[in-house]
This record gives structure tokens, C-alpha cells and sequence, in this order.
């Protein structure tokens, strides 16, 4: 959450005197301030009354950052180097996952009968300070009855956000070069990287949700949109490339940022890809870029 510096001192004269009274009256009076973590999170953005440099319809109560981005501040004797700030992604259902294991039970999944999908992921490794991060994304959304028109599913990586609302319209945003979200890029056309990363988060929110078009859009090629063809699409052991410009290189991803080079060749063994969707970031030699998205089935 981001705030004027004189809002942010009105923010911190409510909390601090929260804080003190926690640890006075139920920490330092029972003797519990050295064996006692302490996990504060802030609710589901501003309301829009009170709303700072943004428009009132993107805060609380919607999908857009400024309504699903809020505080997290961990204290006690289990955080290594107190006083660092982390702006890596964690989502709220990673406290499943991480409090548990602040309290030494490593086994806690064998206690989660084994039909249930866990989506939390431990943050203990960046309070430890082993790890600045632990997910490349983070899921939100938001559902009401009745229904209305701000209701959402939104995902972000550590610059992008995809939003998919109810009535299916889509809208896509570069947080680090316009974090008040003004300017839709599904309106215009994308860049190749942007392009990439439209793809890797909407088939990350499909394979979560079921929903999302995951539809090809503009992007900047060497020649034309079609210069570039991948078959078969889905594949299990082989794919073919087939391009009317030369290739310079070939790099695949997978959904959670990990790349790897694939050789510049007609056809491609995916034989040791495991099963999901995979990004092609594909280089010409003219330097333009194309991206395409290729799906591993078995």
C-alpha cells in the first residue's frame, strides 16, 4: 500500500498504539515475548472514500492492485535480521502453509487429506532470510451475491497484472510503469515480453480457475502476425517450426519464470518437458521478437 508521507505517519499513530497494548497486556504481563511470533495483516485495501491518488472505482472492494495490494509485517524471535522490508508476492493463503511451520511441524501436508489441492506456499524461508521470494505470482478474486459488474479474478507476477472479470471483458497492466493502473495495454499492441507474460499469467489463472481466453494478441513481429507457426499445438515428444524469416534463437519457459535455450531447429524435441504450457520466446534476426504459446500433453 502506498501512501503520502503525512498519511502514512496518521497510518502508523492508529497502529503503533495497537501494537504496544498486544505485547504489554498479552505478551510481556503472561512472559511470552520471547517465545511469540506476531502476523499483521491489513484488510482488503482502502475504502474508496479514503482512497489515495487513485481512482475511487480501482480501490477496495475490486480486483485492481490498489484494492487487493495490502500490509504484511511479521515480528518475534523467529525473524532473522528484523527491521528489512520484502516487496516479494505473497498471497494471504501462504499463511496456511507458513504457520505451521513457524511452529517447527514440517509434516503439516500429511494432515491434508490428499484430494484437497494446496495452494499455499511458505514465506518461513524469507523470514528466515534464506530466500527473498517464494512464489513468481499471486491469485486474488472476488465474488459477491448478487453478482455486479466489479466482480473478478486477477494475477500478477512481479511486474504484470491480468484481470478477468465476471462479465468476461480482460485488462492487463504494467504495475512498475503504471502502478494506478490508467492505461489498459490490451488496448493497444504489446511488445513481445509483454506479450509473454499476458500468456504465462492467464494460462497460470486457467489451470487455477478454468476461466480466461488466453487469446493470441497483437504483438510486434518482423514481418507480419503469421510469421511464425508451431504444430502440432498441443504436442507430447516433437514440434515444428516453421517461420518465413530466420530464427537467431528459441527460448522456452515454463510458468514459474524457469528458461532454458531450445535449439534453432525445424523440429524440436519436447520429450523432456513435463506435462502444462510452456511460453516460446522466439528471436529473428532482424532482432524482433515473437512469442507463442505451446501446450505439453502426454
Amino acid at each position: 500500500m502506498l501512501l503520502p508521507r503525512g498519511a502514512e505517519l496518521r497510518h502508523l499513530a492508529i497502529i503503533q498504539p495497537c501494537v504496544k497494548e498486544l505485547r504489554l497486556y498479552l505478551l510481556d504481563s503472561k512472559g511470552l515475548t520471547d517465545n511469540t511470533d506476531i502476523i499483521f495483516i491489513g484488510d482488503n485495501g482502502n475504502a474508496p472514500q479514503v482512497a489515495q491518488n487513485v481512482d475511487p472505482k480501482k480501490a477496495k472492494a475490486t480486483c485492481y492492485h490498489y484494492g487487493v495490494h495490502v500490509p504484511l509485517i511479521v515480528a518475534g524471535p523467529s525473524v532473522v535480521r528484523p527491521g528489512r522490508t520484502n516487496t516479494s508476492l505473497i498471497n494471504a493463503t501462504d499463511l496456511f502453509a507458513t504457520i505451521p511451520e513457524l511452529c517447527s511441524y514440517s509434516a503439516w501436508r500429511e494432515a491434508v487429506p490428499k484430494t484437497t489441492t494446496i495452494d499455499a506456499v511458505s514465506f518461513l524461508p524469507i523470514i528466515k532470510d534464506d530466500a527473498v521470494s517464494v512464489r513468481s505470482w499471486a491469485f486474488s478474486e472476488q465474488f459477491t451475491k448478487p453478482a455486479i459488474p466489479a466482480d473478478a479474478k486477477t494475477i500478477r507476477n512481479e511486474r504484470y497484472q491480468l484481470l478477468h472479470f465476471d462479465t468476461g471483458s480482460e485488462e492487463f497492466y504494467d504495475l512498475i510503469a503504471d502502478p494506478l493502473e490508467n492505461t489498459d495495454l490490451l488496448l493497444g499492441k504489446l511488445t513481445a515480453t509483454q506479450q509473454e507474460n499476458d500468456a504465462s499469467l492467464c494460462s497460470q489463472m486457467k489451470t487455477l480457475t478454468g476461466v480466461g481466453t488466453c487469446q493470441t494478441v497483437s504483438v510486434e513481429l518482423s514481418t507480419d502476425e503469421s510469421v511464425v507457426t508451431v504444430h502440432p499445438n498441443p504436442a507430447t515428444t516433437h514440434v515444428r517450426l516453421r517461420s518465413s524469416a530466420d530464427l537467431r534463437r528459441i527460448v522456452i519457459s515454463d510458468l514459474q519464470g524457469r528458461e532454458r535455450d531450445l535449439p534453432v531447429n525445424e523440429q524440436i524435441s519436447i520429450a523432456e518437458l513435463g506435462i502444462g504450457t510452456y511460453v516460446l520466446r522466439i528471436t529473428y534476426i532482424d532482432g524482433k521478437e515473437s512469442v507463442q504459446t505451446l501446450v505439453v500433453e502426454r
